[in-house]
């Protein structure tokens, strides 16, 4: 008969959750604590406890609002056209001056001409009627003429002025409207809107491109009054951003409104967020908080602490039991998810977390990360 085969030393190593015994969820007698102490002892994986450890913790007021450009160009059609071409698509980069929009010009350019010729005519009617008051002047100084000849020519030139100036206004307003037929770029920076297609046909009014600045962000949020002693121009923000998970930004009060809300009680500010490589993009949801202090202390997870009783309180491992004991809770860090813990626990502790906290007191606890078992069958 053939030796059983042996399997090497090669093992796999496995990540343990929480393994609650049977009893622990199920009647009511099982969660005695003499029952407890019969069962076997509940393994826990490194996710399911939190080592408490004395370091910074920061607090400040809470923000949070959408994510929008610091310098914004929205462009508007000033005439009625036709659309000729368009030079930029969104998400483009553009600089100021460089062309997105060509108008139909046809009318506009014989409208411009037609001006011009009429400012010529103008300038030749006012030279010609102030050659006749220069000769009537001469003839009344020589008795050739009566004064009234005079004053007749006088007016005449001061019409023909008029008449000039209209020509040129009109031929000015021909020019303004033949510019407004190409439609150029403020600012440098991306394009975010692209409201018209070559073909269209525009009104005075109509959007036509928008344009934003993303090398810089900003917030416009709102905080209560009473917490305005927290904050300062230049304070300094931390925040999160939706679709960067994991990552913080930091930014600063810009602004602080001079007038809180008469209903909401509430003062508006703005926090600017400086955004190199314009990885950030507009009206994205960003949330975080005002630096306004930071201390030294106990820290754990906030899911760490039990809240629903009369008293704060935390499942903690002594004697290698869970163990259920008050805590006196000092700031709370709403951006890291950590609370200060001024009572109750030690830096070193190991507390439990999570879905552990649903352990009885007294359940014997093994905390271990990682448990060998044997290779697969071959």
């Amino acid at each position: 008969m053939a030796p059983p085969a042996r399997h090497g030393r090669a093992s796999a190593r496995l990540l343990l959750g929480v393994a609650l015994p049977a009893c622990a969820l199920a009647l009511p007698a099982c969660r005695r604590p003499d029952a407890a102490r019969e069962a076997g002892p509940v393994v826990l994986g490194p996710e399911n406890v939190a080592i408490a450890q004395f370091g910074a913790i920061e607090a400040g007021p809470y923000l949070s609002g959408a994510l929008e450009p610091a310098r914004e160009a929205k462009l508007r059609a000033e005439i009625a056209a036709s659309v000729l071409a368009t030079f930029a698509e969104v998400g483009q980069a553009v600089q100021a001056g460089d062309l997105l929009v060509r108008l139909d010009a046809r009318a506009l350019r014989d409208a411009l001409a037609s001006a011009r010729a009429a400012v010529a005519t103008a300038e030749a009617a006012l030279a010609d009627a102030e050659r006749n008051l220069q000769r009537a002047i001469v003839l009344f100084e020589a008795g050739g003429v009566a004064l009234r000849d005079v004053d007749d020519a006088r007016l005449a030139v001061a019409t023909a002025t008029s008449q000039l100036a209209e020509a040129r206004a009109n031929r000015a307003a021909a020019a303004e409207q033949l510019a407004d037929t190409e439609i150029r770029s403020p600012i440098s920076g991306r394009v975010s809107i692209r409201s018209v297609s070559a073909g269209d046909v525009v009104q005075p009014g109509m959007d036509l491109y928008t344009v934003i600045d993303p090398s810089s962000m900003r917030v416009r949020a709102t905080v209560p009054a009473e917490e305005l002693g927290a904050l300062a121009v230049g304070a300094p923000v931390r925040f999160r951003v939706r679709g960067f998970p994991g990552r913080t930004f930091r930014g600063s009060i810009e602004r602080i409104g001079a007038a809180a809300d008469s209903t909401t009680r509430q003062v508006e500010i703005l926090v600017d967020i400086p955004n190199p490589g314009g990885r950030l993009v507009a009206d994205l949801y960003a949330e975080g908080r005002v630096e306004s202090y930071t201390r030294q202390g106990i820290v754990l997870p906030a899911d760490a602490i039990d809240e629903a009783g009369p008293e704060p309180a935390a499942l903690v491992v002594r004697g290698g039991r869970a163990a259920r004991v008050a805590v006196s809770i000092g700031v709370r860090d709403e951006n890291a998810g950590t609370v200060e813990i001024t009572a109750g626990i030690m830096a070193g502790d190991t507390v439990l977390v999570g879905t552990a906290r649903a352990i009885t007191e007294g359940t014997p606890v093994t905390v271990r990360a990682l448990v060998d078992v044997p290779p697969p069958e071959p």
